[in-house]
């Protein structure tokens, strides 16, 4: 969060489960990628793209709409929170006997709330950004090393 409101949403430390890493070395064989240079940002793009020319219908989109909104969420809470914060500033520094006042609660409750919003959508966009990578990974999997597709019977 406290990185957030000074706009550097952090980004996962890990783009899957490492215990997902196991299931990567058959599709980087598949894909024809040297297991041992190549990079995760070498191997999503192929991997989206086989998924999307291949399965009717992804969780990868979805994940990668989820993050995109959340981290988005996150960003506009921290603009409130700076918004906010400098109201509260400029509202301290003309303030005056007699004269008109802010809404001090309103303010404190955009304060805090624009801090519990970006704490939330933080960890909120990193949890769906791995698991966007997570459902590259099991869903390339699964069509490069899974069974065969069979329809069910009266299909």
């Amino acid at each position: 969060m406290g990185l957030t409101i000074i706009m550097k949403i952090p980004k996962p430390q890990d783009n899957f489960e490492p215990d997902l890493a196991p299931l990567l070395i058959p599709v980087y064989a598949a894909f024809k990628l040297d297991h041992d240079n190549a990079k995760w940002r070498v191997l999503y793009p192929v991997s989206k793209s086989y998924l999307s020319r291949t399965l009717p219908t992804s969780l990868v989109s979805t994940y990668q709409n989820k993050y995109t909104f959340h981290r988005s969420i996150a960003a506009a809470s921290a603009i409130l929170f700076w918004l906010s914060f400098l109201g509260t500033a400029g509202s301290l520094v003309i303030l005056y006997p007699g004269g008109g006042s802010p809404n001090w609660a309103s303010l404190g409750t955009l304060l805090l709330g624009s801090i519990a919003i970006a704490w939330g959508f933080s960890a909120s966009y990193q949890y769906h950004w791995q698991m966007f990578g997570n459902t590259i990974i099991t869903e390339t999997h699964s069509l490069i090393s899974g069974p065969d597709y069979v329809k069910p019977k009266g299909q």
